[in-house]
C-alpha cells in the first residue's frame, strides 16, 4: 500500500511539471 501512495505522488509530481513545461512552452509560442 506504502509504494502505491508513493507511486501515486510521483505521478502527480510528474504531471504537475509536464503541466508546467506546457504552459510555458505555450507563452514562449
Amino acid at each position: 500500500m506504502a509504494q502505491f501512495t508513493q507511486l501515486s505522488i510521483y505521478t502527480l509530481k510528474v504531471n504537475s511539471h509536464a503541466f508546467f513545461l506546457f504552459m510555458r512552452y505555450n507563452s514562449v509560442a
